[in-house]
């Protein structure tokens, strides 16, 4: 599958697979390294194609996160609902907010800074690790490419020490010839 081209079908169903396996507990590295079954060249293959799908395609990204996390979009509890205030005149206006209502309001604003926070320290902490995550594929990449030249190297360390053993039993066997032949002169 290294030179082959993904249809539209199979990478909706890549991304898919690692949003359900996200679902379940597992970050995206960990969900591409179960899929491609423990290989690392093809694990960073398969999020580097869900990452440029996400890029390109945000719309049916989302849409497909959607339905994956179904019902963890949109919690309906969570909206609070105010009765409309109808008044011609905007002088004569008056909020008719009990102090419950407004306590609620203000738990609610504490929660959006809280969670606006949290989402400005997590966009500051990718930006971070991006060079991090960089270098860390790129180490992965090298040792695996390692490893296989290791396992190379020791194919053909195995070949050549088999054919100097078969040399040294050649010349053994040419010395014998040699005592022989000197032994019958």
């Amino acid at each position: 599958m290294a030179n082959e081209r993904w249809t539209r079908e199979q990478i909706q169903n890549l991304v898919i697979n690692i949003l359900t396996l996200q679902k379940k507990g597992l970050s995206v590295r960990r969900a591409c390294e179960k899929i491609a079954r423990q290989d690392v060249l093809y694990a960073i293959k398969l999020e580097n194609k869900l990452k440029y799908f996400r890029r390109k395609n945000k719309d049916i990204f989302l849409q497909i996160k959607k339905d994956v996390f179904e019902g963890r979009t949109f919690n309906a509890k969570n909206v609070i609902s105010f009765r409309k205030v109808q008044s011609k005149n905007k002088e004569n206006y008056k909020a008719n907010l009990s102090d419950s209502e407004i306590k609620s309001l203000f738990m609610g604003l504490v929660k959006l800074v809280k969670k606006s926070a949290i989402s400005e320290y997590s966009n500051i902490v990718e930006k971070n690790t991006q060079n991090t995550d960089k270098n860390f594929k790129l180490a992965l990449v090298s040792i695996e490419k390692e490893k296989r030249k290791s396992a190379c190297l020791k194919e053909e360390n195995k070949r050549l020490n088999l054919k100097v053993n078969q040399l040294k039993l050649k010349v053994q066997q040419m010395r014998c010839d040699l005592k022989i032949n000197k032994n019958k002169r």
